[in-house]
This record gives structure tokens, sequence and C-alpha cells, in this order.
């Protein structure tokens, strides 16, 4: 008792929530999606016959291979649309982690051990009763699907992470590239930014290269900014953030993401996860993200297209 109290403190316990479920992972849901387990599940009932598929003949096993592998695809068909329109913002791509990857994979697996059970109920290829066979259906689904599933989860994850970073190595050497040439180049006169909220009093003027990056805060506008000094500055706005994008210089500012612009000139290199690219900025340890659907918007922003 004495060893466990004393090992066993708050400080010496790995937080596995932080290390491991709250981790990107690349939300993927097309047609693979669909087929892949349905045709998983029809080739290890059919080819490697596990349990009591064994003792059936041919023909029954194939019946029943065709049956599971169909059941299976339309189980994470309908599972994954329903819990799309039932819960939206847990299923939101962009915030998608490894532990929200680990609940859809279990309520997959119960939309199919519950439409297995149903097919072989309505079938009568059992005349078990009916808790029993309940109980055997979610084994022997739980036992098949279980490996595939964990591996295809994990190979998702290496090809996605392996992709992220190689495409932001491939943008930050753009960026590089592009930030040499242009530090070669005559300095033009620019015309000071303009800030106003939205009764159009004017909260904030700055040079565009004084800017870092603009986020949005519901109704308000953080601009982060800083005029020489020491230290960085952000200027709260009552306004929206769509607003300041027609008021920025398009060669030179960037929305990123649905909350985020950022100056070109501030980026110091581009990161990736699994999920998605990240921006690295200059005067700040935030890390900011780039929304899917901005990611080759963004390649074409940094070679200057």
């Amino acid at each position: 008792r004495y060893f466990f109290e004393s090992k066993i403190q708050p400080s010496n316990i790995i937080p596995l929530k932080g290390i491991i479920f709250t981790r990107p992972h690349p939300f993927i849901f097309n047609k693979e999606s669909v087929v892949i387990p349905g045709t998983l599940a029809f080739l290890v009932i059919l080819v490697f016959a596990p349990f009591e598929f064994a003792e059936m003949d041919f023909i029954s096993r194939l019946i029943l291979s065709v049956m599971f592998g169909l059941i299976s695809s339309f189980a994470v068909l309908i599972v994954i649309r329903l819990l799309k329109w039932i819960f939206p913002g847990f299923m939101h791509e962009e915030s998608w982690t490894v532990g929200k990857e680990i609940i859809l994979i279990f309520a997959v697996l119960a939309g199919i051990c519950l439409l297995n059970f149903i097919a072989i109920m309505a079938s009568g290829f059992s005349d078990m009763p009916g808790p029993e066979l309940f109980q055997l259906v979610v084994l022997y689904t739980l036992a098949i699907s279980i490996i595939p599933v964990a591996v295809l989860t994990l190979f998702e994850q290496f090809i996605h992470q392996r992709k992220k970073l190689q495409q932001a190595q491939i943008l930050t050497k753009q960026l590089r590239k592009r930030s040499s040439a242009e530090n070669e180049v005559q300095p033009n006169v620019t015309k000071p930014i303009i800030f106003e909220a939205e009764n159009k009093h004017i909260e904030l003027q700055l040079e565009p290269d004084e800017i870092f990056f603009l986020n949005s805060d519901g109704n308000y506008v953080e601009v982060h900014y800083n005029r020489g000094g020491e230290n960085n500055e952000k200027k709260l706005i009552r306004n929206r953030l769509k607003h300041f994008i027609h008021v920025l210089p398009e060669a030179s500012f960037f929305r990123c993401h649905k909350s985020y612009i950022v100056n070109k000139m501030h980026i110091i290199r581009v990161d990736g996860n699994a999920r998605n690219l990240e921006l690295i900025m200059r005067g700040t340890d935030l890390r900011i993200p780039v929304s899917r659907s901005k990611s080759e918007s963004l390649t074409e922003f940094l070679r200057g297209g």
C-alpha cells in the first residue's frame, strides 16, 4: 500500500488523454470508407472462416459473407450520416482527434452488431434465443472487426501525418524562397491600414508590416501587431473578420481559417499533423490552424499566385 501511495501521485501520472485522445487525426469519409469494411468482413468470413463458420458448407458461408459484408458497409454509411445530423458539433472535421475516431469506431461497430443481429433473426439462420444470439453476434463482430479496424486507423494516421509533413516542408521552402526574393526588392510605399469598428469609429491605424495576424472572437476581432516595441500588442475591435479581409492587401494577407487572417511576411514556417496544416507565426506561441479547404489556396498564396 505504501508503495502505491508513494509512487502514484498526480504529478507522476502521464496524462494519457492529452497525449493520445486529443492527438489530431484525419477525418476520412469517402467511398473507400464504406467499401473497405464490407470487403474485409466478406473476406474474413469467406476465406478464414473463424468460429463456427468453418463448419458451414461453402454456399452457406458465401451467403453469410455477402450479407455481413453489405451490412458492414451499410452500417458505416448510416452511422456516420446519423451522427453528422444529430451531433454536428462533435462531428466537426477540423477538430477531429484520435479520441473522437475511437468513439466513432465503436459507434460503427455497435451499428454493425445491431444490423447483423436483425438480419440473422429475419433470415432464420439461427434458432437461438434472442439474448443469446445477440451476445454471440456482438462477440463475433468485435472479434472479426477489431484488428482490421485498428490496423486501418493506424495506417490512416501514418499516411496522412506523412503527407501533411511533406506538404508543410514544401510550403516552408516556398515561403523562405519567396521571402528572400522579396527582401532583395526595394519595398513599395504602402498605405496604412485603418481598422474601424462597426459604428465606423477608427480604432487602430497600422502599417501592413506591423500586423501579425487577426483572429475572430465572437462579434469581435483581435488584431495582433507590433509598432517596433519590445512586446507585441493586441487590440480588440467590435467587427467581423470578413470585413477586414476586404481592407487588408490580398497579396500579403490570407484567411487561412474561418477565425484567422495571417500576414505572410510574419509566417516563420508551416507545420503539419495528421489532420491539417498549422502556421507558426513570429511573435506568438500560438499555432494557427489552416482549414482543409484552404490548403490548396495557401500553396498558391505562398507562391504568389
